[in-house]
């Protein structure tokens, strides 16, 4: 692929991937969306475009939802999973921003990882923010294109992830349910960590994985800066920030990289995640 040479490439049984149900939220960058998607028909994963602008036109057979507004990330990818569980014929749900391009084989890489560390919620790595997601090889700001990336067969536990591009067991959404609309709703950050603390205290396990990755284009946010402007990033923030310390305590951020439920125990006491003893 692109005259790239791979040391290395994650495999995965066909109805694996078969079984594999891929969401896009997108609001009028119908561009990127299709070059996105153009990634996925990659592998045979089933792809659905959550449409929030009414004007996105399939390229490949992808199912697309039409809310009738724009109902933002978070509240797309609700709609989708709502719409999915209606049916059984997938075991993973795999959540990508539009504004990602995706490395080789990608799906395969996040089955990889969510078999060989039995992981419930499996994030791919990323040239973004979070310093757990990014490669070691880039310093941070640093950027790769998607197809010059190397997969690698490794896998990080972490306490949570990023929402750009992160896959979750049909098992653990039926277990600990959907994102939280009340809290996280607008912007929807703090809505994946969120999650992912609640799969903590379901004693589900999380992992990044260096199989698979996508390059964020011009650090994300792509719709939101053109539609919101640049307060986007601090009402952004501010909503996540206020909806984890209500329910996790102020200082949630910490617990972001703790891995195992025994050590948030040992930090929040057991019993109960709100009670904040840091």
């Amino acid at each position: 692929m692109f005259g790239q040479t791979y040391n290395w490439l994650p495999l995965a049984e066909l109805e694996e991937l078969e079984r594999t149900l891929v969401v896009i939220p997108t609001f009028k960058n119908n561009t990127l969306t299709w070059d996105v998607v153009n990634d996925c028909l990659r592998e045979p994963v089933r792809i659905v475009v959550v449409d929030n602008s009414n004007d996105y036109q399939a390229i490949a057979g992808e199912i697309v939802i039409r809310p009738g507004r724009n109902l933002g990330w978070l509240r797309s990818n609700n709609l989708a999973i709502k719409n999915a569980l209606q049916e059984d014929s997938w075991n993973r749900i795999v959540f990508l921003n539009n504004d990602v391009r995706l490395s080789a084989s990608f799906f395969a890489g996040i089955i990889w990882a969510e078999r060989h560390s039995a992981a419930s919620i499996v994030a791919a790595s990323y040239d973004d923010l979070r310093s757990v997601q990014r490669p070691e090889q880039l310093a941070a700001g640093q950027t790769l294109d998607a197809h010059q990336y190397n997969p690698e067969p490794r896998n990080i536990p972490t306490g949570a992830c990023d929402g750009t591009a992160v896959s979750i067991r049909r098992d653990a959404l039926e277990s600990i349910g959907l994102f939280d609309e009340e809290r996280f709703g607008k912007y929807g950050w703090g809505g994946t960590e969120d999650l992912c603390f609640r799969a903590r205290a379901a004693s589900l396990s999380i992992v990044v994985t260096r199989a698979a990755y996508v390059h964020h284009i011009g650090g994300g946010h792509q719709t939101a800066k053109q539609t919101i402007g640049q307060p986007y990033v601090k009402l952004a923030d501010d909503e996540g920030n206020s909806g984890m310390s209500e329910k996790w305590g102020p200082h949630w951020r910490w617990l972001t990289i703790i891995p195992t439920q025994a050590e948030v125990n040992d930090i929040l006491g057991s019993g109960n995640c709100k009670e904040d003893k840091l």
